[in-house]
């Protein structure tokens, strides 16, 4: 009962860390979503389309400057990176953590039940 306990500790510790919980909702009855909104919805429908051609005119500059320098002949920015990538990194480091610690833990009780009881081992 204990081992189940710990066990299910662990893995609600474990699921937020490692980002399988969706984000936090926090609704009131009785007041409208911000999904509802006209001008909310009007905002993000501007906002995409502002991202959308701002990918489009990198993309043209991408294919005007096909051999690889920029315009003042200095070579092109190396690759991008995901700006999200540090979190996920730091996800999986903590994780691994975690689970290295639950071995230890189950290692540690599976030798002290040994010892209680040299007969069963």
């Amino acid at each position: 009962m204990a081992f189940t306990l710990l066990l299910v500790g662990v893995i609600a510790a474990l699921v937020p860390t490692l980002g399988l919980a969706g984000p936090e909702e926090h609704t009131v009855r009785g007041t409208p979503s911000a999904a509802s909104d006209p001008e909310v919805v009007a905002e993000q429908a501007e906002e995409q389309a502002r991202e959308q051609a701002g990918e489009q005119a990198q993309e043209q500059e991408q294919d005007q400057d096909e051999d690889g320098t920029g315009e003042e002949g200095a070579p092109n920015e190396g690759p991008r990176l995901d700006p999200n990538a540090k979190d996920s990194d730091d996800k999986l480091i903590v994780g691994g953590a975690a689970v290295l610690l639950l071995g230890i833990v189950l290692w540690g009780r599976h030798v002290r039940s040994e010892r209680r009881n040299p007969s069963s081992g």
